[in-house]
């Protein structure tokens, strides 16, 4: 069972009940949200941001680096799995974009979205789509959208 489920005999197993019975998945790194700015355009009425006495700081470029560089890579998630999906033994980490502040107001946003998809992550992206310019058409050419 476990080798037919694209599950190995190494991987920490959560054990979830629902309507539908029970699931075993494994324990494994899926989606890390990360804010890239606490910078905003935007000065909603109802925001958090309003509350708080914070820096507005950009994540440097070599930060963002650093962070990628420390996930797993998706093929070393699955290199054991025995499984014939190629889809299920290819699932990259995905990496959201998002936060209080507006990624696309970064000023190497397209940067980082290229350099997810350079690193085999699948980058995602969390936004009020107010950026700069046509910041948000580019940003699509990088897989955030």
């Amino acid at each position: 069972m476990v080798g037919a489920s694209g599950l190995t005999a190494d991987d920490d197993l959560v054990c979830e009940t629902g309507p539908d019975g029970i699931r075993l998945t494994a324990d494994r790194l899926r989606k890390v949200y990360v804010e890239v700015t606490s910078v905003c355009n935007l000065a909603c009425a109802t925001c958090i941001r309003r509350a708080w006495r914070e820096p507005l700081v950009h994540m440097s470029v070599a930060q963002f680096q650093r962070l990628i560089q420390g996930l797993p890579r998706a093929a070393a998630q699955v290199a054991s799995v025995r499984h014939d999906s190629a889809a299920a033994a290819s699932q990259p980490i995905t990496l959201s974009l998002s936060g209080f502040g507006e990624p696309l107001v970064h000023p190497d946003f397209l940067g980082l979205g290229c350099q997810l998809h350079a690193c085999e992550l699948a980058p995602a992206l969390a936004s009020g789509k107010h950026g700069p310019g046509s910041l948000y058409a580019h940003g699509a050419g990088c897989g955030l959208g």
